[in-house]
């Protein structure tokens, strides 16, 4: 296992002597570097500082000496990485008092002792890397990983090696389940795993939670057994638990990259797995990385996006099946980009969701939905219900939930009934009972509650056991294949039926055709929201169908 290879260590003295000697003490347990003067110790040290874990350094030196040494090694800033123990004949508390000063570790005096060198050697390498070492895992934190990876490529030829970054799935919530010590020690066993592996890393670290990176040599890495090490069962025969991983390659090419941008790119490939269980590892390609870097723009321009008004509410009707008319509406958010133009939902939704701003979009979507309302209302105009589409990690902003709630409360009885709040079944599924509760609070508070996509999912009857919705939207699949796919033209009529007897409403999503249109009618489904009746609009040109008794 090439994680425990022998630490390296740079002897600097001039007398060839002395560095016999002291190689002498050290060689078995430490990979020695000589050299022969202070010039020489830094062009070693430029080619590969991070390989080192100690210099042992002579004062008087021809060329540079030891103090110039220091002096340089404090410039490049290299002392906060690399320990320095001055070797010298030289006892005095001057010559001591200033190596100390320009930041030496430690100081030794010839002749020497072979147990003080190597308990010195030893104890000052400790003291140093407790800096480096994941206190879960005991091995390398990212920290030092960076370090010992520069150092490897230093020596090496970079396209060799390829970089992978683990991922646990869920472990959220198998550290729930555990508890902390248990989440902890699977942390332990997962690395230790990996260690033991064919992948055989050169090196590797716990980055951070339940992320690792590791070093491996392009001729290790075996897609198939890849597939397989990343579906395992962990714990005891009788409280096994089945865990899946994901990981991302990146292969090692240009030289000059830093590691920080090598773990990036991997860590971003493996948010391209689409597939976890058939495929859990995808390669990095350029093109993931122009993604990234549209997806950090969106962000750092979004803020701005919002104070310049470029985000706009469209609203798509919903048509009561029954009178033709528009019984309520669904907003959608769309961005106007004031240099780049319109700059489609399906690009920035999800990359202000990695971003984190996804509930700010919604908290703005909420309000101007509401302000909308409050002036129809004020000036005695035509209104219907509009919802709004909440994000699964808006279930997580205690804040935003407790915003709306609050404002619900606030509101008058007319307000209460004319907001309304969409959430997926995927959402649904991925939020977990504890905030689910937010939802369950949100309708007690008077909004009414929509499933969207209701059917796309694996748990979508087994939902309706354990929530109250007020309204089913039929996932736009079904109605597409109307007309072309009998069974889903029975498996229409039985949720038709099934929801009506539970009380609830349907929406069918994406009706474009009149065979669809009279399908849903004739088979009684309440609503229809499509192209068959109209498209998204902007605000004012939903309003005027409002006034024109639509």
């Amino acid at each position: 296992m090439k994680q425990m290879r022998k630490k390296k260590i740079l002897i600097v003295d001039d007398s060839e002597m002395n560095r016999d000697i002291l190689t002498g003490m050290l060689e078995d347990e430490y990979e020695i570097v000589e050299a022969e003067d202070g010039e020489k110790a830094i062009e070693i040290m430029k080619e590969g500082r991070f390989g080192f874990s100690i210099v042992l350094l002579d004062i008087t030196m021809p060329k540079l000496d030891g103090f110039g040494v220091l002096r340089v090694m404090q410039e490049q800033n290299w002392l906060k990485e690399l320990p320095v123990i001055i070797i010298s004949a030289e006892t005095s508390n001057e010559y001591i008092g200033r190596a100390y000063e320009m930041g030496a570790s430690d100081y030794f005096s010839r002749p020497f002792d072979a147990r003080i060198v190597i308990s010195r050697v030893r104890n000052t390498i400790a003291l140093f890397e407790r800096d480096y070492i994941d206190q879960i895992t005991g091995g390398y934190n990212r920290k030092a990983f960076i370090r010992q990876v520069a150092g490897v490529l230093k020596e090496r030829e970079t396209e060799e090696y390829i970089l992978l970054f683990f991922n646990i799935k869920n472990f959220k919530a198998i550290n729930e389940l555990l508890g902390v010590g248990g989440g902890d020690k699977l942390l332990q066993w997962f690395y230790q795993r990996i260690l033991r592996s064919k992948l055989d890393p050169v090196d590797m670290a716990r980055i951070e939670s339940d992320h690792f990176a590791c070093l491996i040599e392009k001729k290790n890495l075996d897609f198939d057994y890849l597939t397989e090490f990343c579906d395992f069962s962990y714990g005891e025969e009788k409280r096994q638990m089945h865990i899946y991983s994901t990981c991302g390659v990146y292969y090692i090419q240009d030289e000059t990259m830093s590691i920080t941008s090598m773990i990036d790119r991997a860590k971003l490939a493996k948010e391209y797995i689409t597939d976890e269980y058939l495929k859990p590892y995808t390669v990095f390609k350029n093109n993931m990385q122009d993604t990234y870097v549209d997806e950090m723009e969106i962000c750092s321009e979004f803020e701005d996006g919002i104070a310049k008004r470029e985000f706009q509410v469209f609203y798509q009707p919903v048509v009561d099946v029954k009178t033709g008319k528009i019984a309520s509406a669904e907003a959608l958010v769309r961005w106007f980009h004031e240099t780049k133009g319109f700059i489609s939902p399906g690009q920035f939704i999800p990359a202000l969701e990695k971003g984190g701003y996804i509930s700010e979009l919604d908290r703005y979507m909420v309000r101007k939905v509401i302000e909308c309302l409050e002036q129809r209302r004020k000036e005695s105009r035509p209104a219907v219900p509009v919802s709004v589409n909440l994000s699964w990690m808006d279930f997580y902003d205690e804040n935003m939930l407790e915003w709306i709630v609050s404002g619900l409360q606030c509101g008058g009885k007319e307000e209460e009934k004319m907001i309304r709040f969409e959430i997926t079944e995927t959402s649904l599924a991925a939020i977990g009972e504890n905030h689910t509760r937010m939802l369950m609070r949100l309708r007690e508070n008077g909004a009414k509650i929509l499933l969207d996509d209701f059917g796309s999912g694996y748990s979508s009857f087994g939902m309706l056991q354990d929530y109250d919705f007020d309204i089913l939207k039929i996932d736009i699949s079904f109605v597409r294949n109307i007309g072309v796919n009998k069974k889903t033209e029975s498996i229409l009529r039985a949720i038709i039926d099934m929801a009506h007897q539970l009380g609830i409403r349907l929406v069918a999503e994406g009706a474009e055709t009149e065979e669809q249109v009279a399908f849903l009618r004739e088979n009684g489904c309440d609503y229809i929201q499509g192209y068959y009746y109209y498209k998204p609009m902007p605000q004012a040109e939903f309003l005027q169908l409002l006034e024109e008794g639509k």
